[in-house]
């Protein structure tokens, strides 16, 4: 599908917020939630305080807050021009993990006070991680992608049979969650693969760190905080696509030509 000027100038849109949006909270939390909670921890006055899980949670939900925003213009972005003309909304992604786990490490050597004769182990490290969030984001892409094709191909059939109105109406959302919506449907797809990966890592923790295993309570806490920091991504992702649908979306017809592959 080629992309007219007005459909290029939305997607130039779509790639300024999602670049912005990722520098601007890994940049917050890598300079300063990070060295924070790096402090308190390091800070012996601090054992057992109740500040050390809120910056740990504050860390991990920002970095989910970053993702879901990505995630939801991805899901726009694909709906609007298909993913073969959306590649940039990837470059971006893998651009910002990258400088992610880059800014963390920097601001580790900072700390200790210099670049440490293990560096190699870090950016080892750096790409081991920023390869499982793409590994993540593949599937993600995967589900969204045969959700929004689903979509318009029931879109071409109505239209081909003659039942226009069986059409469902993607924009503006009516509900929080409408299974007919296959924006919705995505952004709940979305947010299970968070909660899924978020709870696989939880566990392998949990099996490497003995003594958790030990407190039936705090096993039972830290779980329900993922579903917790889930459901956030959810409304997350939810008031993105709002917000691509109120200020970035300029008269498209909303039964337009199907954006497939």
């Amino acid at each position: 599908m080629k992309l007219d000027d007005n459909k290029k100038a939305l997607r130039k849109k779509l790639y300024l917020f999602s670049a912005i949006a990722l520098a601007a909270i890994y940049t917050l939390n890598g300079l300063v939630v990070s060295p924070i909670y790096i402090g308190v921890i390091s800070d012996i006055m601090y054992d057992g305080s109740v500040l050390v899980d809120i910056l740990f949670y504050l860390r991990r939900l920002l970095e989910l807050v970053a993702v879901a925003v990505a995630y939801a213009i991805f899901i726009y972005g694909i709906y609007r021009f298909a993913l073969s003309n959306f590649k940039g909304g990837v470059g971006i992604f893998m651009g910002a993990t990258l400088y992610k786990y880059s800014l963390n490490a920097i601001v580790d050597w900072v700390n200790n006070g210099g670049i440490p004769t293990t560096w190699l182990v870090d950016i080892l490290y750096v790409l081991y991680y920023s390869i499982l969030e793409i590994l993540q984001l593949a599937l993600v892409l995967a589900i969204v992608c045969a959700l929004i094709s689903r979509h318009w191909r029931a879109v071409e059939f109505c239209k081909k049979v003659g039942k226009d109105h069986l059409i469902p109406e993607i924009f503006p959302f009516k509900k929080l969650y409408d299974k007919e919506n296959c924006l919705l449907r995505s952004t709940l797809a979305c947010s299970i693969v968070i909660l899924l990966i978020s709870l696989m890592t939880q566990a392998i923790n949990d099996i490497l760190t003995i003594e958790k295993i030990l407190d039936p309570l705090l096993m039972i806490v830290a779980y329900l905080a993922e579903v917790v920091l889930a459901v956030i991504c959810y409304f997350i992702m939810f008031l993105a696509l709002n917000l691509c649908a109120d200020k970035l979306e300029n008269a498209h017809n909303k039964r337009e030509t199907p954006a497939v592959e």
